[in-house]
């Protein structure tokens, strides 16, 4: 029995740690596993078995972490539906405030950890860890320097999907935390502490 399209919606919980990118099993070497990217797969494959064929439009759509999801995985998905046959709908992306930058810090801290890296650091390290995949288009604009692609305006110019919406939002605790992170982001250091101590 098929899903009626009027209520074919579904809410992937953000499990794979890695801004849905990664195509890292785990390995005897390591106990992680980063399969953001092929979740996505095997999610619109099994809904391909519950009414997605008869659909005219998908929207991908994720906040913070899930908009790069978005960014990283709307012409991916709409090539492998074209792939399945499925050529005819239309992938339309909503990213919500997954739009990251990667200002210099005005002042340089130590990268022991990932918390602690400037952004563009952190998504190299990430990259290689997680196994990312990036649109292809995006990666043969930066080949060698992949880790752009996660940056919303150097992947957005790259996409074939054009009908890609940015929508951001700012709610009061919404704006301390981006507050809080550009300070840490600009200056350096951490203000995790700084939230949960109020110091």
């Amino acid at each position: 029995m098929k899903i009626s399209l009027s209520s074919l919606s579904r809410f992937i919980p953000y499990c794979s740690s890695d801004a849905w990118s990664g195509a890292s099993a785990k390995t005897d070497q390591s106990d992680y596993a980063f399969m953001g990217s092929v979740i996505i797969k095997e999610v619109v494959n099994e809904l391909l078995t519950k009414g997605l064929d008869s659909a005219k439009v998908l929207l991908l759509a994720g906040s913070s972490a899930g908009g790069t999801g978005v960014l990283l995985n709307v012409d991916r998905v709409a090539e492998h539906l074209e792939s399945r046959g499925h050529g005819e709908i239309q992938v339309r992306g909503l990213a919500d405030s997954g739009w990251f930058l990667d200002n210099k810090q005005y002042r340089s801290t130590d990268c022991h950890s990932t918390i602690s890296c400037d952004p563009t650091e952190a998504i190299r390290r990430g990259i290689r860890y997680w196994g990312s995949v990036v649109p292809e288009s995006c990666r043969q604009t930066h080949i060698g320097e992949e880790w752009n692609c996660f940056f919303g305006y150097k992947v957005y110019p790259t996409l074939k999907s054009k009908s890609v919406s940015m929508l951001f939002y700012f709610i009061f605790i919404r704006w301390i935390m981006y507050e809080c992170y550009s300070t840490s982001y600009l200056l350096g250091g951490s203000c995790m502490s700084a939230i949960t101590t109020g110091k």
